[in-house]
């Protein structure tokens, strides 16, 4: 009787996991970005491969972006301030 009120209830809760936390998260470059070359950035203490998207400009080292998505195993990340 009770399980169709449980898991209709246990759809609505929805948290991001694993590498989907990452998205809408802050960072620091630490090894610039050019539209032939990925950079790095460093998460939370952990570096990640990332690139750009191909409207943006070339980005520095010391950069302040915010990650847009996952693409495999590299970050694509956006120009934003603190």
């Amino acid at each position: 009787i009770l399980k169709p009120l449980v898991s209709k209830n246990l759809k609505r809760i929805h948290s991001r996991t694993n590498i989907d936390s990452i998205i809408g998260r802050k960072g620091i470059l630490i090894k610039p970005i050019s539209s032939l070359e990925p950079g790095e950035v460093k998460i939370d203490g952990v570096i990640w491969t990332a690139i750009k998207r191909e409207s943006d400009k070339e980005m520095g080292s010391g950069d302040v972006v915010e990650v847009i998505s996952v693409l495999g195993n590299k970050l694509l990340v956006k120009k934003t301030s603190i």
